[in-house]
């Protein structure tokens, strides 16, 4: 899954979203098979929050999936209280129900 990281850090760099669209939904659905290993993508965390909070439509529903589940757990859940992360998922509401 380093690949992925790569590919997800590249794209940020890069503001490319579509790069980052896919790599943070190939996590998402790693984190779903692998929960245990849902550390290794840390460092995602803060980058993810931002787009979250800045961007919209695809790329902030993505992003916000992908958030919701590395925070499943307790380090990474830590890490994202420590920049406001939950309160950046709870302020989208209901905006993804539209």
């Amino acid at each position: 899954m380093s690949d992925t990281l790569s590919l997800f850090n590249e794209g940020i760099s890069k503001q490319d979203w579509d790069t980052v669209i896919n790599a943070s939904s190939m996590v998402s659905v790693f984190i779903d098979t692998f929960p245990e290993r849902s550390t290794e993508f840390q460092s995602m965390i803060v980058p993810l929050i931002k787009v979250v909070s800045e961007k919209v439509d695809s790329l902030r529903k993505t992003a916000a999936v992908c958030l919701a589940k590395l925070a499943k757990n307790e380090e990474n859940s830590a890490i994202m209280r420590a920049n406001h992360g939950h309160e950046v998922l709870v302020s989208l509401g209901g905006v993804f129900s539209k």
